[in-house]
Order: C-alpha cells, then structure tokens, then sequence
C-alpha cells in the first residue's frame, strides 16, 4: 500500500438509516446481528467481499450484511479491517438495525432490510472528504472529469467492480484516480452508481476528494493512495 496510507481510519459512519429502528439487548435481531457480523468477518478476507444474512424468509428480525475491502488490499490487511469496523460500528451504532461504515480500505452495512444489490442515491446518502491541498490551478476539471469517466468504465467491465488509474498534470505533478463497487451490482448498475458520483464533482470541485456510498466509491488525490 502507498506510504501514509492508514487501511484502518475510520472515513464515516451512519446509524438507524432510513427510520432510526432499534433492537433491545438479548433480542432475537441481536443474535442474528451477530451471526452475521462473525461470519462476514471470517469469509470476507479470502475474496475481499461477502455477503451474509440470518433469520426466517418472513421473519421481521432477519438480518442482512455486506462487507468489502478495496481491491488492492491484502487478505491480511483485509481481515484487520473488517474486524476492526465490525468493533467499531458496534461502538458506534449500539442498538441500530442499522448501520453503514466506511475505513479507507474497506466497508460494512448491515440492515433489517434486504439492501443486496440496489444502487445507493448519491443525493440523498453520500459522504465527502475534501482534502486541504487544492488542486483547481493544476488539474483542470475536464482533466478530472476525463479520468474518473475512464474509471468508471474500466470497472464496470472489470471481474472485480474496481479500477484506478492517474494522469500526468503540470509540472511534475500526477493526479490519481480510484473508483470502486460493491460486487452484487451488476456491471451497469456499478456504472450508474459511479456516474452518480461523478455527476456531483463539478458541484464540489476544488480540492482532492473521496465520496462514498455504501454501494460506491469514488476518489481523486495529488498523491499515490492505493497499489499499483
């Protein structure tokens, strides 16, 4: 992984979304909540993504849960970062049915509500980071723009959903690109959710910038972030 990169920070997190529902400790919803977490924690590294459920066909207390780590991530790093959200969200968003969780090398959501492969509305649930260093004196938007449209069609016609990438700006400076979809879309659905993100640069353009959803990624940075 490119130096000063910690796979481990938390980037942000969202509890009881859409309707704030909760469990009482000891419940049924909480056993179910747990079988999944552990077993999400245990088969996501071998592959970088999983999905798990637990509980009755129509039973209210089922529970649902997706876990993924960015593409360029070892197992190794892989299972410290989920185990690590997986305690951390807990902490977090204790007795939410509920929850979405984004680190810099992977992300969790779980849900009462069957979530597996529907795309995620940017508008109404996206987060940023902006980074301090400007870059709109040396990376022009339709340069920005061109490398993150690239990226969203080289994953989308990618096995993993994943793809990144950099272009040369003035001086001897490089922008780098990396986009990124959970693997139960399907690869039109992953290129509508990234064009999604992408539709909302302009409107923020300025500064480096991660945008995340619980069902894509998108990041744009002055320096080399991910493995090559």
């Amino acid at each position: 992984m490119a130096a000063g990169v910690d796979l481990f920070k938390p980037v942000d997190h969202v509890c009881g979304f859409p309707d704030n529902r909760n469990f009482t400790s000891g419940s049924e919803y909480e056993n179910n909540l747990n079988f999944i977490l552990h077993d999400l924690s245990n088969k996501t590294p071998a592959t970088g993504f999983g999905l798990a459920y637990a509980g009755g066909v129509e039973n209210s207390n089922r529970a649902y849960g997706r876990a993924q780590c960015r593409a360029d991530v070892s197992t190794a790093d892989c299972k410290t970062c989920i185990s690590e959200m997986v305690r951390w969200v807990r902490g977090k968003c204790p007795f939410y049915k509920s929850a979405f969780a984004w680190f810099q090398g992977c992300l969790l959501r779980y849900s009462d509500d069957d979530f597996f492969g529907k795309i995620d509305d940017p508008n109404s649930l996206a987060f940023f980071i902006l980074e301090k260093e400007n870059l709109s004196n040396i990376a022009p938007l339709e340069k920005v723009e061109g490398l993150l449209n690239q990226l969203a069609g080289e994953a989308s016609a990618s096995k993993e959903l994943f793809a990144r990438g950099e272009v040369k700006l003035a001086g001897s400076k490089n922008l780098y690109g990396l986009v990124q979809c959970t693997l139960d879309l399907s690869p039109a659905d992953c290129k509508t959710c990234v064009d999604g993100l992408v539709s909302i640069v302009p409107k923020i353009y300025g500064n480096g910038t991660q945008i995340y959803t619980s069902t894509c990624t998108l990041q744009y940075l002055l320096y080399a972030f991910f493995n090559a």
